[in-house]
């Protein structure tokens, strides 16, 4: 596949209006209107240029979840043409990783033959880049010559294609012939992408928040063999069901040989013989050699930046002799698309404490408290409303930017709710609005003042230019039938049966202070990351830990509503409960291998109370006055981290989020952003490389909590050190503590603990990690007194032994 699938080419005539003069190398298959009043915005006569964005195959219903593996994507459901050329591939096409089912036999055909439209059948979403000009001409009617060329491609970052697009048009302009637009196709489909290097998940989260070049050089030097097959890296089984073979297969990431469950650590004999013995750390749990043997370093021939950012690829594109530079970014989560800045939007519709409202809906407010617009927002896409951005007179393209910024800001950062781009449409007009009007929760950007006259077409509407937001009266409306609204568990995956409140709490029965909104403190930390121009990487990431905190409030809520839910990544299984037991089954009770599981930390950290014997009164009294110290403060939150109230796993308080936010909750179950989360969480669970335990969970556990009792904390460094040992592993992990924020402080805690056991275990998994060489570079950020601490107790465990 190349990078661009079409080229279109509109103008606008004085007497037939907007009219699609090209589609080339081949017609889409879309109105040909469509894409004509998609091209040419409303007011694009009055500037002399305009750019707007749109997207093709945006079907809401069809959701492919994204491999943790680049260039691995599952078949399922995507349809690709049948011809006599494959027919004998669709009669024995063949997938391991797919249930035999009828449907999967029946949509699968093997790959897609080049030169064939496969713009309907192929699920892919199509993004458009588009740029309409006018020049002006005396002899022209109306003295004016108004032409779009669009550039159509499966690339998300499309963005890059802006200067090669401005100099098409001004030589379409001069030479308005199909050959020039073969010559664009050409040029854009020669730049040179083969060599670009492929991340996952982990290693694109690992990317984003360093800054350290030696970091970035470290994942781009791995081997590309390893990135581009989903097998060569171990992972967790495929199946639950084959958890029986866990000690048997050495490339699996629970490999019992590497962890002995019979080690007895103790005070007294903390070093275990069948500790394996290194030079460098004689008493740390060694890694297998066949855990690195897909994931060895190799000086890399087919890509090194010389000093440039490993974020980005550098290649060019030469069109008309002119070569022009391109950056291809290599860390975009996978619901990020352009190149858009959140700060303006968050900044657009006021400060900290500007336009804060009362919305008169269940599924907006939060409490009885003042909700921010930016809060609106993000509920309003959680519960699915139809959100309008209206920008009269304003330009296409700055409409569209703020519509971009909303998926980015509604999808978690880009990196939690997927979904939402196949319901965004960054620009939109009147003749559209049949279309819009049948897609349920879509998010639009308008410049026709019309909208804002038709509160029917809407829920929620951002007026760009003024920052004020209307909630639609239709919608206000229907609060008293929410309200009203008797619960019924057959109507829980509904979307009027998800906007019930009739469960536990209701709305109206919530007391708090009128002059406080929810968010308050999500808000100023927002708006002081803004005004100190912190990047936008960093801003994203705020977004992305609001979001996670949002969806475990969602499971505890439904584990107590309706006694399941499927949001819980690792929760207590018979297959999870199985591995860990064969692992640590002789060193943790049972109760302590539950603080691993999503499902039962929440419920068990609970019933902690404030005991003394936590990993925060347990640290040395004297490691406050050393320099670079960090230690979790009364607040939970540690020096230069995020503060992720939820993960403060107090009951009392729990409960009274879950309170708070019973409207969202309820309104955001049901929703398509619900169904394809647990889809998510679903491939996850096959593909991820710990999937027993809930590693971020313990992780967000050690950085945040408070008062932890020590048998929990032994718990969760047992925990951590049986299920890490691969490459692949590692980086999972590395990914939830990133250098950005506290980077491998939460387990450095573990080396001022009072118990000796928890100190060589958080030693020995730090020791791991530094024998990765991401790890390794992590190790080396850590200040000198941490490094210090952690060589002394490297070298009290070779004395014990």
């Amino acid at each position: 596949m190349g990078n661009v699938d079409f080229i279109l080419v509109s103008e606008f005539d004085i007497d037939l209006g907007s009219t699609l003069k090209h589609e080339f190398p081949r017609p889409t298959g879309v109105d040909p209107s469509y894409l004509a009043d998609c091209m040419l915005p409303d007011g694009a006569h009055t500037r002399e240029n305009d750019w707007t964005i749109f997207m093709l195959n945006q079907d809401y219903s069809f959701y492919q979840p994204t491999s943790l593996y680049p260039n691995t994507r599952q078949t399922k459901n995507q349809q690709y043409p049948i011809s006599l050329h494959n027919l004998s591939s669709l009669r024995s096409f063949k997938n391991p990783g797919l249930s035999k089912s009828n449907d999967d036999v029946l949509e699968m055909s093997g790959n897609p033959r080049p030169g064939i439209s496969y713009s309907v059948e192929n699920k892919d979403l199509i993004y458009c880049i588009n740029l309409v000009r006018t020049k002006y001409d005396s002899g022209a009617k109306r003295g004016a010559v108004v032409k779009a060329m669009a550039i159509c491609t499966r690339l998300p970052h499309f963005h890059i294609f802006k200067p090669v697009l401005l100099l098409a048009l001004e030589s379409y302009y001069r030479n308005p012939s199909t050959e020039s637009l073969d010559e664009l196709y050409t040029s854009i489909n020669s730049m040179d992408t083969a060599r670009i290097p492929q991340f996952n998940i982990f290693q694109k989260s690992i990317l984003r928040h360093s800054t350290d070049n030696s970091v970035l050089e470290s994942i781009s030097s791995l081997s590309p063999q390893t990135q581009n097959n989903p097998t060569a890296a171990p992972t967790a089984s495929s199946d639950n069901k084959h958890t029986d073979n866990v000690s048997e297969n050495s490339n699996n990431p629970f490999n019992k040989s590497s962890y002995n469950s019979q080690t007895n650590f103790n005070n007294s004999n903390p070093i275990s013989n069948s500790w394996h013995f290194s030079e460098k750390y004689p008493s740390v749990l060694s890694i297998s050699n066949k855990a690195y043997n897909h994931s060895q370093l190799h000086t890399s021939d087919n890509y090194s930046s010389h000093g440039n950012d490993y974020r980005f690829f550098p290649t060019k594109i030469i069109f008309q002799d002119v070569n022009l530079s391109v950056r291809i970014p290599l860390t975009m989560y996978s619901e990020e698309i352009g190149d858009t800045s959140l700060a303006k939007l968050i900044t657009k519709f006021g400060g900290p404490l500007n336009n804060v409202i009362r919305t008169g809906h269940p599924h907006l407010d939060i409490g009885n408290g003042l909700v921010h617009p930016i809060s609106i927002l993000i509920n309003a896409v959680l519960t699915q409303k139809r959100i309008i951005f209206l920008g009269f007179n304003l330009p296409a393209d700055e409409v569209a930017s703020y519509v971009v910024a909303a998926i980015v800001i509604g999808s978690g950062g880009g990196n939690i709710l997927h979904g939402l781009k196949h319901r965004a449409f960054p620009y939109a007009c009147l003749p559209m609005l049949d279309k819009l009007l049948q897609v349920p929760g879509f998010i639009a950007g308008v410049t026709n003042p019309a909208f804002e006259d038709h509160p029917s077409w809407w829920d929620v509407l951002f007026n760009i230019k003024t920052g004020k937001v209307t909630i639609s009266s239709n919608l206000i409306s229907q609060k008293d039938s929410l309200l009203n609204h008797k619960h019924d568990d057959s109507s829980r995956y509904s979307i009027d049966g998800a906007s019930s409140l009739g469960h536990k709490y209701l709305y109206k029965d919530l007391k708090v202070d009128k002059n406080f909104f929810y968010d308050q403190e999500f808000i100023n930390d927002l708006y002081s990351a803004t005004s100190n121009h912190m990047n936008e990487i960093t801003i994203r990431e705020k977004f992305e830990n609001y979001f996670r905190n949002f969806l475990v409030l969602v499971a505890i809520y439904e584990q107590q509503a309706y006694k399941s839910s499927q949001l819980f990544f690792a929760p207590k299984t018979p297959s999870n409960s199985k591995i860990n037991h064969k692992l640590v089954g002789d060193v943790l009770s049972s109760d302590q291998i539950n603080f691993g599981y999503s499902d039962e930390i929440y419920l068990s950290s609970s019933h902690a109370g404030n005991k003394d014997n936590s990993i925060g009164s347990s640290i040395s009294s004297n490691s406050s006055s050393q320099p670079g110290s960090s230690i979790i403060n009364n607040t939970g939150s540690s020096n230069g981290g995020e503060t992720p109230s939820h993960y403060l796993i107090d009951n009392t308080k729990l409960q009274k989020e879950i309170k708070m936010n019973i409207g969202r909750i309820e309104g955001f179950i049901g929703t398509i952003l619900y169904k394809n989360i647990k889809a998510d969480i679903q491939q996850n669970q096959k593909q991820f490389p710990v999937v027993a335990i809930d590693v971020q969970t313990i992780i967000n556990r050690l950085r945040n909590g408070t008062n932890i009792p020590q048998h929990e904390v032994t718990a969760l460094y047992h925990l951590l050190n049986a299920h890490i040992h691969t490459s692949a592993q590692i980086e999972m992990l590395l990914s939830f503590m990133p250098l950005s924020s506290t980077g491998l402080i939460p387990l450095v805690f573990g080396l001022y603990h009072m118990d000796d056991t928890v100190r060589f275990l958080a030693a020995s998994l730090l020791a791991k990690i530094e024998k990765h060489p991401i790890g390794s570079k992590f190790i080396n950020c850590l200040n000198y007194f941490h490094k210090c601490t952690f060589t002394t107790c490297m070298q009290q465990s070779v004395r014990l032994h």
